[in-house]
């Protein structure tokens, strides 16, 4: 059934699926200050908003709340004569419409549990959108580490960055950064402000459930100041890719991350193996 989302700013927990859906997730987000002016302006998708949204921005996107991989993904831009290029993530076809027509044209094509999102204004690699994919870790102690970052660069004209959606690339963030900063100092704050900010939504994670893996999708505005565009976490469906870093030069940080990973099982596994033999033994006596 095409339910819209509820008209509150309230964080819920799918318990089925161990799932934040994104607009729990920007609910949960723009409660931490520091994070608030790295998100892109986002609300429900109704046609007040819709309507908002075409006076205020130039692009916006329109997002499925409960999808990954840019599933069904839609970017409305705006053009002078006052008519709107929609274009949707896996479809060819590009509607142009005034307003009114393009607010009918998502319409039928979205389902109402959707978000609508800034489109913020980020730089480019070569005219092709991308963006930089942190991925953190629990280690087997329990504590939150940094695991690797890349670049996910998304194919010619691509709405999106996603690689398996869009045909890109990936490629090393510290390369990528140097094409397109001339200062250094930049570049080093860039790779330090991506741990750090990528720790914090981790630990502000932990209050709601906890995660094991997490992927986080950053853009970069002109000055280097990061844009927060994703945040995804493992649940029960599956969780952030780690076959994208296997394409990075050191070899060492796919084989890391798929170590942890696996150490981080086995220690569960032995867990849950002693809670049973501890149960075991007790009903025996």
């Amino acid at each position: 059934m095409d339910t819209p989302l509820e008209q509150t700013d309230d964080i819920r927990f799918d318990e089925t699926r161990k799932f934040l859906d994104k607009w729990s997730m920007y609910n949960l987000l723009k409660q931490h200050p520091p994070m608030v002016p790295m998100l892109p302006e986002s609300k429900q998708f109704t046609k007040e908003h819709f309507f908002y949204f075409c006076q205020r921005y130039e692009s916006f996107y329109i997002k499925p709340v409960n999808t990954w991989g840019g599933q069904s993904i839609t970017r409305v831009d705006h053009f002078p004569n006052q008519l709107y290029c929609i274009r949707t993530l896996g479809q060819p076809t590009v509607w142009r419409a005034t307003a009114f027509g393009s607010w009918w044209t998502v319409r039928k094509r979205l389902p109402l549990a959707s978000i609508i999102q800034q489109a913020a204004p980020v730089v480019t690699w070569n005219n092709r959108m991308f963006d930089i994919r942190v991925l953190m870790q629990r280690h087997k102690s329990g504590t939150w580490m940094y695991a690797a970052m890349a670049a996910r660069v998304g194919g010619h004209e691509s709405i999106v960055s996603n690689i398996a959606a869009s045909g890109g690339e990936v490629h090393d963030v510290p390369q990528l950064l140097q094409s397109l900063f001339e200062n250094p100092s930049i570049e080093q704050k860039i790779l330090q402000n991506l741990r750090i900010f990528s720790r914090q939504i981790c630990t502000l994670l932990d209050s709601v459930y906890s995660f094991e893996e997490v992927g986080i999708d950053w853009g970069l505005g002109y000055d280097g100041s990061l844009w927060l565009f994703e945040v995804n976490t493992n649940d029960n469906l599956g969780g952030p890719s780690h076959e994208l870093f296997a394409p990075l030069a050191d070899g060492r940080i796919y084989q890391r991350i798929e170590q942890r990973s696996s150490a981080r099982r086995l220690a569960q596994a032995n867990e849950w193996l002693q809670i049973w033999m501890t149960e075991l033994q007790q009903m025996t006596e």
